[in-house]
């Protein structure tokens, strides 16, 4: 199925099972709904949003003061009505703590114009409200999940789930979610929630598909469909059918170069200002790294070690005796080594 064409609708002929779409589509979509939802995916404990306002108040009143907007950001703003906030929470880095908070807004529309809403959505409130923003959208044909990304290296500063149209996907990412509390520690929130979030993004939307299509037209397939409609005393001719138009269709663009795509189109969206979270994230991962290096230069001289005995009895006897003890043995082996 095709993301983001706004006359697609799919067709139904009878041979595959109807799939119940999710529950939440953004006309008739209450604070309610939308609460309870993010209470069932783990996001939230309180019952109410703490705050409850349109778009433009959130970003000119509640927002950084010393930022700055281009008229087209100005305008988008003006066109979100209402916008739920939930209340901050932190989490624990190496030094400090990341400010953390759930902004779930309604967008109606849907295809290509509900993405592009949602990335601009997402960036202006990322300039707006420094720490960790995680986004819950509500648009005209399906959810999606989203978050501020801190990455440096690379033009995305902030992503989305696919759209969830269906409820039992929507259920499986709640019930996967709902792990994020098992830990304090923000790394480990931040990369749990980016991975269950985005884990389908960069996979081939239609999969077999792509395989069926590099194969080509199988006629044995046709000629067994014939024999089967025989055997069975029905017509087949409209299963053919479908085959063949299998090969007909240009292949759809994934999920992830249409994200892509807007994210570029996008990237005039940004701050001026230096984010004191992103530098206390950036800290932590520096450290992070530092000390997995560490760790990894103590198990390489600990297997040495063990590899490459000393000649002295008195030293193989102590290094035997330290095998359970990491400590004692980086400990021996520094005093080995002078160190």
């Amino acid at each position: 199925m095709g993301y983001y064409d706004d006359y697609y609708e799919e067709p139904y002929d009878g041979y595959e099972e109807r799939i119940e779409p999710v529950n939440l589509v953004a006309e008739g979509c209450t604070e309610s709904d939308i609460t309870d939802a993010l209470m069932t995916a783990g996001l939230i404990s309180e019952k109410r949003p703490k705050l409850i306002c349109n778009m433009e108040k959130l970003v000119f009143v509640h927002g950084d003061p010393n930022e700055v907007y281009s008229p087209a950001e100005i305008r988008f703003t003006e066109s979100i009505d209402k916008v739920y906030v939930y209340s901050d929470f932190f989490m624990n880095l190496n030094k400090g703590s990341m400010a953390c908070r759930v902004i779930a807004a309604r967008i109606n529309c849907d295809g290509y114009n509900a993405l592009k809403a949602c990335v601009s959505f997402e960036k202006i409130i990322d300039k707006a409200l420094d720490g960790f923003n995680i986004f819950f959208f509500v648009t005209n044909e399906s959810v999606m999940f989203g978050c501020k990304v801190f990455d440096k290296a690379g033009k995305s500063d902030c992503t989305l789930s696919k759209p969830i149209m269906s409820q039992v996907e929507f259920e499986q990412i709640q019930d996967e979610l709902s792990f994020l509390g098992n830990s304090d520690e923000f790394m480990d929130f931040y990369n749990y929630y980016l991975q269950v979030i985005t884990c389908s993004n960069y996979q081939d939307d239609d999969y077999e598909m792509l395989i069926i299509k590099k194969r080509g037209m199988q006629f044995a397939y046709l000629e067994e469909t014939d024999k089967l409609g025989r055997d069975i005393g029905v017509d087949m001719v409209r299963e053919k059918e479908r085959y063949r138009k299998m090969f007909e269709t240009d292949p759809e663009e994934s999920f992830a170069a249409l994200l892509e795509e807007v994210e570029e189109s996008l990237l005039f969206i940004k701050s001026n200002r230096v984010n004191t979270y992103e530098m206390l994230f950036e800290a932590d991962e520096m450290m992070r790294r530092v000390e997995a290096a560490e760790a990894e230069n103590d198990r390489l001289a600990i297997q040495a070690a063990l590899e490459n005995p000393v000649s002295e009895e008195v030293y193989d006897t102590e290094a035997e005796a330290l095998l359970d003890d990491p400590e004692e043995m980086i400990k021996l082996l520094k005093k080995r080594r002078g160190l």
